[in-house]
């Protein structure tokens, strides 16, 4: 027998023995009572067992750094003011740091945490339509959300923007803040979500979500089996948390008897998120075309992103 070959044979070995390690010891999903806070739980004793934490020379063992970040408990609430002092600290240190079009300006605490605050209030404040996701003590996800009651709203439908000729430095430089970053982000935002009411109809209830974000170490929770392609393998989470709180959002929103859900998606991810559950693009404004005093805004967004979008899902 060649060595090559039996280099090959010893490390085939090596990894099944390892994953059937890995099967005894995997951690699985489940939900508590619809009325309780949901927790996402692990079962199978102390999740990868020990012995499998210690073979660091196995070829996939770099994964293990992904499954550390599904603790014990990951904690679903309901989202209140409560949690407002945390849900200002994610979105000024996480999300402006990884969220594209933020990411793309160079956001820092000082040019938004007006913007963020009021952001969260608008998302707290009710009680019961946004939801956080913690890791013991630690915010690792959110999804704020509101409804906008148009039967309610005696504002006239705003005039159309025509984005492709039109320059945004009027409106930004008339921003609601002091900070002219948050107002070419306030502004484009508006871009977006100004035909809402146009295209819904005035008598439309629609629930909104207005900010997914998920902690970066928190992301692409997948089939194991998917990652390592091979069949039979026990699932640590078959969705991803930015999924499965839109799950929650959906629902929330059909008891609260809203006809649409309706978000400005401006990551690659998020609407990514949002097309495999249904929703609709009505219309999108590029970035490229997004300018102030001629020069577009947001550049060279690090996910590849082309531009936001108006998505809606009928419900």
């Amino acid at each position: 027998m060649s060595n090559n070959l039996r280099s090959c044979l010893l490390k085939v070995h090596r990894d099944a023995v390892a994953l059937r390690q890995l099967r005894n010891g995997m951690r699985t999903l489940s939900f508590a009572a619809e009325n309780e806070p949901l927790i996402l739980k692990k079962g199978g004793g102390n999740g990868l067992s020990t012995s499998l934490q210690r073979q660091q020379r196995q070829p996939w063992h770099q994964l293990r750094r992904s499954f550390a970040t599904t603790s014990d408990n990951l904690r679903i609430d309901v989202a209140t003011r409560k949690h407002a002092k945390d849900v200002e600290k994610y979105l000024n240190e996480e999300f402006s740091a990884n969220e594209p079009i933020s990411r793309s300006l160079g956001l820092t605490k000082d040019d938004a945490c007006d913007f963020f605050h009021d952001l969260a209030d608008n998302g707290l404040s009710h009680e019961k339509y946004s939801s956080v996701v913690y890791d013991k003590d630690r915010l690792v996800a959110l999804l704020l959300c509101a409804v906008k009651n148009h039967a309610a709203d005696e504002a006239p439908i705003p005039p159309e923007i025509d984005a492709e000729h039109h320059d945004f430095a009027e409106e930004i430089s008339k921003g609601p803040y002091k900070n002219r970053k948050a107002n070419q982000l306030f502004t484009y935002v508006y871009a977006i979500e100004h035909r809402q009411k146009r295209l819904l109809g005035d008598k439309s209830k629609v629930f909104k979500l207005d900010i997914l974000g998920v902690h970066r170490d928190y992301r692409g929770f997948v089939a194991l089996s998917t990652m390592l392609k091979i069949r039979g393998m026990p699932r640590i989470c078959s969705r991803g948390l930015g999924k499965k709180l839109t799950e929650r959002a959906l629902e929330i929103a059909r008891t609260d008897g809203c006809q649409f859900v309706a978000t400005a998606a401006t990551a690659m991810a998020s609407q990514g998120i949002f097309t495999k559950m249904g929703f609709q693009t009505l219309y999108d404004i590029p970035y490229a075309v997004f300018r102030e005093n001629g020069k577009a805004v947001f550049q060279n967004l690090h996910d590849g992103c082309k531009g936001g979008k108006f998505m809606v899902l009928r419900l």
